[in-house]
């Protein structure tokens, strides 16, 4: 009796790992498309950005048709927005003598471009059918996306003058050292955004290529819910500002950071090798 006791334990002991191959599964993944930041400034219009994304994953099976899975994903994000002609006066006080200041900034063809790097979280459930070689799969849930980082640089025709209306004076000739002069593009500057909140979905085929190695094949979109700007207070900012305390160095804003709302969208198709555990 006892020597059954110990034999059917053994056997069970040995089915477990088995069963576990069955149910768990790592993966590498990549996709691309389009990835980009939405947002609005104003008359200014946006075309989409390309990016992709690189990650792994962890699927544990329910049974064979339903799954959980998660893992880390890296997202690159780009857009571009274009403005026209922007104009606008700040009136200020001179640091220097105290006086009022006019400052005008004008920018023609001005046109913007900006990234992000997002550390993405997905929570996602699996349905796929039964087909042994080929089978249709749907991955549907959430996904965080953490900025590492994000910056915008700009390109265009900038015009800064002064104006002081108590001396009926203008600075219109290059004065650089007083921020007043003619310049062309605008320097690489950091972005703050907040985590995107979005909806996940992603569907296509998983081949079995052995009985532990598959290869999945789909389109994905990824659809940001919430605002990530966090700079709402300073809806259609200026692209440019006057430092009376540091007037040579002009401080720049920009279309995404100065818009009431930054939402990220992915469109795209993606590849993923699995290996059952």
């Amino acid at each position: 009796m006892k020597q059954r006791i110990l034999t059917l334990t053994l056997i069970t002991c040995l089915s477990l790992p088995l069963t576990a191959q069955q149910r768990q599964e790592i993966s590498v993944n990549a996709g691309g498309g389009f990835s980009t930041l939405l947002y609005s400034y104003g008359s200014s219009t946006q075309t989409l950005g390309g990016g992709g994304k690189v990650g792994a994953g962890y699927s544990f099976y329910f049974n064979p048709n339903w799954a959980l899975s998660s893992g880390i994903d890296v997202g690159f994000y780009n857009t571009t927005g274009t403005l026209k002609h922007s104009v606008r006066n700040q009136n200020l006080i001179d640091m220097e003598d105290g006086a009022d200041l006019i400052f005008t900034y004008t920018y023609s063809g001005y046109e913007e471009k900006t990234s992000a790097v997002l550390l993405t979280i997905p929570i996602m459930a699996r349905y796929q059918t039964d087909d042994d070689k080929l089978a249709f799969y749907v991955d549907f849930g959430v996904k965080v996306g953490v900025p590492v980082s994000a910056n915008f640089s700009a390109d265009g025709d900038l015009r800064t003058e002064g104006f002081y209306p108590d001396l009926g004076f203008a600075f219109k000739e290059d004065m650089p050292e007083r921020g007043f002069a003619n310049y062309s593009g605008t320097p690489k500057t950091d972005l703050s955004l907040k985590p995107s909140f979005m909806l996940a979905v992603e569907a296509g085929v998983k081949y079995s290529i052995t009985d532990r190695y598959s290869l999945y094949a789909g389109a994905y979109c990824d659809y940001g819910l919430n605002n990530m700007n966090k700079n709402t207070n300073n809806s259609y900012g200026a692209l440019v500002t006057y430092q009376p305390a540091t007037p040579a160095n002009l401080a720049y804003g920009s279309l995404s950071g100065s818009s009431d709302r930054i939402s990220s969208l992915a469109l795209g198709i993606t590849v993923r090798l699995s290996m059952s555990l």
